[in-house]
């Protein structure tokens, strides 16, 4: 009888665990579609949203004639840029269409363009200025992009985009700037490529205002997709009413689906000036590398709005960086996962300081730790040493930390001045009080006048630079979308 009580009881507690099991089956949660946590085959890499100067070596014009973005091919296959465009959000991180919505599109070129004009990679836009003060200059050294635009593995292309500015008739005698003048101005390889994109959205200058150039303050979420007349059609149709979601202005990716859902979206930038509380500065650009598992915590944090995680969205690395176009930054070699080095190929290893004041953590030290170099494929480099791939491939590579040391510095310039208190008491030797009578070489005060006209010098230089920033970007801010 006890023999069968047991096995009774061993088969209910048999079929109570496969009832919590299927039950735990049911309530699982659907894994993430394969295109959110697989590397993304393109990424914006550099952006400069804001240039003055004219190419030939002034920079006092305040127009932005030669902004520009770096497209990287992260993936191991050739890829045709032809076959993508580039989409635009303006809404910053704590509207609820943050990487929920894409409100225009402007392609690099469709088949359209190249049965009407080979190379034309102009989206709408006339270059007839109806404005008195500008007028189109002759359009001689308008450009014309390649036939084809094939991007190897571990290429980078650099991409004009194009305002009006460059196009007023004050360049060239009349003749408008040319890619030559570009490559000119970045100092770009001539071994990279570049093409032109239409990034004029103003009426007034000859534009399609449903083009959008690059942002210099408030938010830009900029993504490369495959280009579609599907998507063409429900990012750019003109609504004069409230959707069926209740949206104005703007539609939803397909039936209201986020970028998280819309597997065409190949990855996206966000360049928020806002949540990073950062301002533009003329010729110097912001950097970006692939997103491993941060940026979704960071924006929900920014913006006390849920943000899910999603490789495809790009790690904002640096602002105000010195430009690199058509070349990958050290930082960035080491950050991407699916970089091939070259054999003999040298990077050199970041400093501590550096490592923090990146925007994005990605080497990020635990607290009472501090950054000292990186373990690659096995090797330790110290900060500031230099790595050389012995051959060519990816490489595997881990940060390195190590206990913080507290400075006793500032402890030991105290004791001196602890040490120095019984000295100024011996000058309690007060009978040296008569040297007080030199007292008169106070007057010799006025010599720290010196001192303080450099200072005027420094506040006026400081206020010019800030009066130029306020009109500058008011000049700028004005046309942007």
């Amino acid at each position: 009888m006890k023999k069968l009580t047991a096995l009774m009881l061993a088969l209910l507690i048999a079929l109570s665990a496969a009832t919590t099991l299927a039950g735990a089956a049911v309530v699982t949660t659907e894994p993430a579609p394969a295109w959110t946590t697989t590397e993304p085959d393109l990424i914006i890499t550099e952006m400069c949203p804001d240039t003055q100067g004219d190419g030939t070596g002034g920079c006092t014009d305040g127009k932005d004639v030669f902004e520009m973005f770096e497209i990287y091919n992260n993936s191991d296959f050739t890829l045709n840029l032809y076959d993508y465009c580039i989409t635009y959000n303006g809404n910053n991180a704590t509207h609820d269409m943050f990487e929920n919505a894409i409100v225009e599109i402007t392609p690099f070129l469709t088949n359209n363009q190249w049965e009407d004009k080979p190379g034309n990679y102009l989206d709408g836009t006339t270059l007839q200025f109806t404005k008195d003060k500008y007028t189109v200059c002759d359009l001689s050294n308008l450009p014309k992009n390649p036939e084809t635009c094939f991007i190897e593995p571990g290429e980078c292309v650099v991409v004009w985009s194009l305002y009006c500015e460059p196009y007023y008739n004050l360049w060239n005698e009349g003749k408008g700037m040319s890619i030559d003048d570009f490559r000119s101005f970045w100092k770009i390889p001539e071994n990279v490529k570049v093409i032109a994109w239409d990034g004029n959205s103003s009426g007034d200058y000859g534009g399609n205002d449903k083009n959008f150039n690059l942002k210099n303050s408030g938010c830009g979420s900029y993504g490369i997709a495959k280009y579609s007349d599907a998507l063409n059609a429900a990012a750019n149709t003109e609504k004069t009413t409230k959707d069926a979601s209740g949206k104005y202005g703007y539609i939803n990716i397909f039936d209201e689906k986020t970028y998280r859902e819309f597997a065409d979206l190949v990855s996206w930038t966000n360049v928020d000036f806002n949540t990073f509380g950062m301002s533009s500065m003329a010729n110097y650009t912001y950097n970006f590398t692939v997103d491993y598992g941060k940026g979704a915590e960071f924006f929900s944090a920014a913006s006390g709005k849920e943000h899910q995680y999603d490789i495809r969205r790009t790690a904002f690395l640096e602002m105000y960086a010195t430009a690199t176009p058509g070349t990958l930054t050290d930082i960035q070699k080491l950050t991407l996962k699916n970089y091939k080095f070259k054999a003999g190929e040298s990077v050199v290893i970041p400093g501590s300081e550096t490592v923090d004041s990146l925007l994005y953590p990605i080497w990020a030290a635990e607290e009472g730790k501090v950054f000292t170099g990186l373990k690659i494929n096995g090797t330790e480099y110290k900060a500031g040493a230099t790595f050389t791939a012995s051959a060519a491939g990816k490489v595997t590579v881990e940060p390195m930390f190590d206990t913080k040391q507290e400075t006793t510095k500032p402890e030991t310039t105290k004791a001196p001045e602890v040490t120095t208190a019984p000295e100024t008491s011996k000058a309690s030797d007060a009978t040296k009080a008569p040297d007080a009578t030199k007292a008169p070489d106070a007057t010799k005060a006025p010599e720290t006048t010196a001192p303080e006209k450099k200072g005027c010098g420094s506040s006026v230089a400081a206020a010019a630079v800030a009066v130029c920033a306020i009109f500058g970007s008011a000049v700028v801010i004005r046309r942007k979308k």
